[in-house]
């Protein structure tokens, strides 16, 4: 019964439920416009699925965190990395767009984790082409125009 009261048993059972309802409120949508939730939708089913039914079956528990003598959790240095490059994302994408903004990302993600030049590169070209060829041209997803566009445009 320990397994029920795990933090992310819940966590996971709560992502099922908003992506089932994405999932419905895309069905009267067109096809273009329901493409994405319903993709998005059924991979976070499939793999948070997967994570919540390996956590009642394997016993996984979330682990306590460490306090300081205040008794507040001290955030781990990775917690406040993965919160700045969530920052940085959130910032980067609307002031120079989906187009330019995400394989830029990608390609100082990977730079600064110290991957190789030519696989950073390579992979920011591939999203670059993906966001270019698939979601603007072959399905039409109408992204919106860069704040800097729109501020000096």
């Amino acid at each position: 019964m320990g397994v029920l009261r795990s933090l992310t048993w819940w966590v996971g059972i709560g992502f099922i439920a908003l992506a089932v309802y994405a999932i419905l409120e895309a069905a009267e949508w067109s096809l273009g416009g329901r493409l994405f939730p319903w993709f998005v939708g059924s991979v976070l089913i499939g793999t948070v699925g997967l994570h919540t039914l390996l956590g009642i079956l394997k016993g996984v528990k979330a682990e306590i965190e460490p306090e300081s003598s205040d008794g507040k959790p001290v955030p781990p240095a990775w917690k406040l990395q993965v919160l700045g490059w969530i920052a940085l994302m959130l910032v980067l994408v609307p002031l120079i767009g989906h187009l330019a903004g995400v394989p830029i990302f990608i390609f100082v993600f990977m730079m600064v984790n110290g991957e190789k030049l030519w696989l950073s590169g390579l992979l920011a070209a591939l999203v670059w082409a993906f966001v270019y060829f698939v979601l603007e041209q072959a399905i039409h997803v109408d992204l919106p125009p860069p704040l800097l566009l729109q501020w000096f445009g």
